[in-house]
């Protein structure tokens, strides 16, 4: 897997644009490829050196232009595609790798059927200096919330309540696993201050309701 740095431009990264779907760093996503230009996309991805692929959520008036180039929300994750394989029909199931933040600077020409833009990787500022007492905030309201799902197997979420997986992790971990609206899962991709993401998630916890 390749080293990325905060601040680190890259000049072609295809993207996969998704209405509700958001890639956080540190996480997996599985995606069902179906259409021409994206398995197209796929094939080429797969024949680069890093496998990069940024994965941006629709917004606005998409549905207007889907078949396009329709808005797409300027922070995206970026991400490497680590496992693929074809079904009878041709498509493609792929599994993704979060690996950090983006911020799209440009689209590229429509050279090819998919789209690429450059961006810079706009990955987490330093992490707060006693973030204890909020942690314990928000391992509560996460113990809370995950206690009220059925038949949930408590050990599938240990790792977000030990003290030694970093604070990054935890908190795009949570905010990729709850069921939180795409607009918060958003907001919560785009914030880059750690600090700052730490209160807005606490924030989406409380206002979550209960798992049903």
């Amino acid at each position: 897997m390749s080293e990325l740095e905060h601040g680190q431009v890259l000049q072609c990264v295809p993207i996969f644009p998704l209405p509700s779907v958001v890639l956080f760093p540190h996480t997996l996503l599985p995606l069902h490829v179906f259409e021409p230009r994206y398995l197209a996309m796929i094939d080429h991805v797969l024949n680069t050196e890093h496998q990069h692929l940024g994965v941006a959520q629709l917004t606005g008036e998409w549905q207007a232009d889907y078949a396009g180039r329709p808005p797409v929300c300027p922070v995206f994750g970026l991400g490497q595609v680590v496992q693929h394989e074809r079904d009878e029909q041709g498509r493609r199931n792929i599994l993704v790798r979060g690996l950090a933040r983006a911020t799209l600077l440009t689209e590229l020409p429509p050279d090819d059927p998919w789209r690429a833009v450059s961006c810079r990787v706009s990955d987490s500022g330093p992490v707060p200096q006693d973030p204890d007492a909020r942690m314990a905030t928000l391992r509560s309201l996460l113990a809370t919330w995950l206690a009220g799902v059925p038949g949930l197997d408590m050990s599938r979420a240990e790792s977000l309540f030990d003290p030694a997986t970093a604070v990054v992790h935890v908190l795009d971990s949570a905010a990729s696993a709850l069921p939180f609206d795409p607009a918060v899962k958003q907001a919560l991709l785009a914030e880059c201050d750690v600090d700052a993401r730490l209160d807005r998630l606490i924030l989406a916890l409380v206002e979550l309701p209960p798992a049903s």
